[in-house]
């Protein structure tokens, strides 16, 4: 718990991963908040690196620049993994319910958005998975379909996210998305309806 404050690479575990680094079976429960690029739940940026096996609470991860996610601010041939966010996402360009922002061999994998809410500047590049990036990347991934994703360039009572997809597979219920992803039973503990913890 608490909150943790920062200029660039924010993270609730790790602001810079890389060289071949890997996060796994972490947690955080702590608001995050940047005010540079690469702003994330668990990992401000990624590169070569690998995040598994872990979440984010239901806490905010905000970023008064760009590249900010639930999971991860900005992905670069890293893999995210069996993870999942809660966070309500806030920032500029580039915002994503688990990453902000993708580049080179970069893949998200059996991973889930359950945010109940992503703010951002740019329409084009606000999604529910992954912000800006390649579709390709998303496998087995899912979001709910009732995030609502509001944009300061646009009228709150007009606007209306066009569901693409960049927001993985959208489904109406938190259990609904874990009867898709078949997690490690040596590691996970599933919930009767609600989000999987750790054993």
């Amino acid at each position: 718990n608490g909150a943790i404050n920062g200029n660039s690479n924010v993270g609730g575990i790790c602001g810079n991963l890389s060289s071949d680094s890997a996060i796994e079976k972490c947690m955080s429960s702590t608001d995050i908040a940047g005010t540079a690029d690469n702003v994330g739940g668990l990992v401000g940026y990624s590169a070569n690196s690998n995040i598994v096996n872990s979440y984010v609470e239901d806490k905010k991860v905000d970023n008064k620049a760009n590249y900010c996610g639930g999971i991860v601010g900005y992905i670069k041939d890293s893999e995210i993994e069996y993870c999942y966010s809660r966070a309500n996402v806030s920032g500029q360009d580039s915002v994503g319910g688990i990453a902000g922002s993708s580049e080179g061999a970069a893949s998200i994998k059996n991973s889930a958005s359950l945010s109940k809410e992503l703010n951002g500047s740019n329409k084009d590049n606000i999604n529910k998975v992954l912000g800006k990036g390649n579709s390709n990347i998303i496998s087995n991934s899912y979001s709910l379909n009732n995030t609502k994703i509001t944009v300061a360039s646009e009228d709150s009572s007009s606007y209306s996210h066009k569901s693409n997809p960049l927001d993985g597979v959208e489904k109406e219920s938190v259990s609904a998305i874990f009867n898709n992803i078949v997690l490690d039973s040596n590691i996970w503990i599933p919930t009767n309806g609600g989000c999987p913890t750790f054993k």
